[in-house]
């Protein structure tokens, strides 16, 4: 099935909040130092919000049979040191547990 890529709008936050906790909770296997709190999936959506909120913030969202199954948040920098860029935040990307296999 085609993966289709559009512009993340909020409507999207519910589903990558999931996206986001399981790749938290997959991450805390590693490095169990990590906080517990970005495992819920309200917590992490509401991390995703914040990372929307940001000035010059944007991204893209990978839909798949009507799903969600991945995104990526960004948002432009401009600075002396690193000039035009972009960064993406801790919360700013995720993907269903399929497609990062």
């Amino acid at each position: 099935m085609p993966v289709e890529i559009v512009p993340f709008q909020q409507s999207h936050i519910e589903e990558a909040g999931t996206l986001l906790a399981h790749r938290h909770q997959h991450a805390r296997m590693t490095f169990p130092e990590l906080p517990q709190r970005f495992a819920d999936a309200q917590v992490a959506g509401r991390a995703i919000a914040a990372a929307l909120r940001h000035e010059g913030a944007g991204g893209a969202a990978a839909i798949r049979g009507g799903r969600l199954c991945g995104y990526l948040i960004g948002d432009l920098q401009f600075e002396g040191v690193w000039g035009r860029s972009a960064w993406v935040r801790s919360a700013g990307m995720a993907l269903a547990p399929a497609e990062s296999t």
